[in-house]
């Protein structure tokens, strides 16, 4: 397992989301974002693409193009 907690966290500051709605989008418990964030836990290359993928993706982009 690779340590990609520090990527993860910055990605995750610069988009301002919180670690509940990026748990909440993945499907993992919040404490185990915390867990990864903070290397306790590695994570495999497709966790990391998840994780990257619900960070840059919009939740709201077609309900705002709608309006």
């Amino acid at each position: 397992m690779i340590e990609y907690g520090p990527e993860i966290h910055a990605a995750r500051s610069r988009k301002r989301i919180s670690q509940a709605e990026l748990a909440k989008r993945t499907g993992i418990y919040q404490a185990t974002l915390v867990d990864i964030e903070q290397c306790r836990i590695g994570i495999d290359d497709i966790t990391y693409r998840k994780l990257l993928d619900a960070i840059n993706t919009e939740p709201n982009a077609n309900s705002e193009a709608a309006a």
